[in-house]
Formats: structure tokens, C-alpha cells, sequence
């Protein structure tokens, strides 16, 4: 999990084939606000390598771009999010807010569609999570003012991305 202490956002020019274009780059460190802006501007230069030698931009972590307020371990941090509420990042367990599900045109004429909006929800998250069994069965579902809360520990947290 990649969490920082000062950010720094600037402007570089860098070359993408034979024309010059600006770019916004933000980096973060946890030393200080100038070894942020080292870092963009490292960071510019990697990027341009990148689109040089025809990189994918799918092989990086993104950072948590959030106020930083607790850390409890390398895995659990405490966050601010913009709007003030505290947010736990882990990486031990997947967390989903689900507010709607696809709708299938089946479902229609399924007993799913006399359910209550939540059930529906619940019950189209239950028959995703068994295509998905690697993820396991141990989930806790909570409900919230629009929606679930699925809470998860699995050891396969970008397989979700397959099911939602």
C-alpha cells in the first residue's frame, strides 16, 4: 500500500514522438515537500521513457491520495477523505459498497425481481461470488442507507474486479 505524507503537483514538458506536450504530474513522499518535487519531476522523466518504449500504463500501483491520520501497521492506514470522513485502507480485507447490481434482462421474469431493491443486490452479489469461488465464502454483508456493505478477507483482492 503506497500512502504519503507531502504531496507535490507540477507542470512538465516532455516528448511523445516528434512533438513536445505538458503534463500534470503529482508525487508524494513521507521525507519532505521537496523530495515530492524531485519525484514529479523523476516521475515526468519515467513517463516519457514509458510512452517512448511502448510501455503499458497498467503495470504500477497507484498511490492513496488521501490525508494520511493513523497508521497502525504497513497494511492498515487511516485516512481523511474529502468530504471528512475517516476511511480505512487495508490491504487484509476487501471492502464493497454496492448501491445497484446490472440489471439482466432475465431478471425480469426471475423470482429476484419480487424482492426488495437490497435483496436484489445481495442476491446478485451472492450468484456472482459463486462463479468466483477462488474468493472464498467467508463475506459479512451489512446494510447501509442505499445499499450493502460487503466485508471480505480473501487472499485474491483483484479478482473482484471480474465479479462486479
Amino acid at each position: 500500500m503506497k500512502y504519503f505524507k507531502f504531496w507535490a503537483k507540477d507542470r512538465f514538458i516532455i516528448k511523445i514522438a516528434d512533438r513536445q506536450e505538458e503534463i500534470s504530474v503529482l508525487a508524494g513522499s513521507n521525507t519532505s515537500l521537496e523530495d515530492a518535487r524531485r519525484e514529479a519531476q523523476h516521475k515526468a522523466k519515467r513517463i516519457e521513457a514509458r510512452i517512448e518504449a511502448g510501455e503499458s500504463k497498467d503495470s504500477y500501483q497507484v498511490a492513496i491520495k488521501e490525508h494520511v491520520i493513523e497508521i497502525f501497521d504497513e497494511k492498515n492506514i487511516v485516512t481523511v477523505c474529502r468530504y471528512g470522513a475517516k476511511v480505512l485502507n487495508t490491504s487484509m480485507y476487501t471492502i464493497l459498497d454496492l448501491d445497484d447490481y446490472p440489471v439482466s434482462f432475465l431478471d425480469r421474469f426471475r423470482p429476484i425481481s419480487k424482492l426488495s431493491k437490497k435483496d436484489r443486490i445481495v442476491a446478485k452479489f451472492e450468484q456472482n461470488i459463486k462463479k468466483a469461488s477462488v474468493l472464498g465464502t467467508d463475506f459479512r454483508v451489512y446494510e447501509t442507507q442505499k445499499g450493502i456493505r460487503v466485508i471480505g478477507k480473501t487472499s485474491v483482492h483483484d479478482s473482484f474486479m471480474l465479479i462486479i
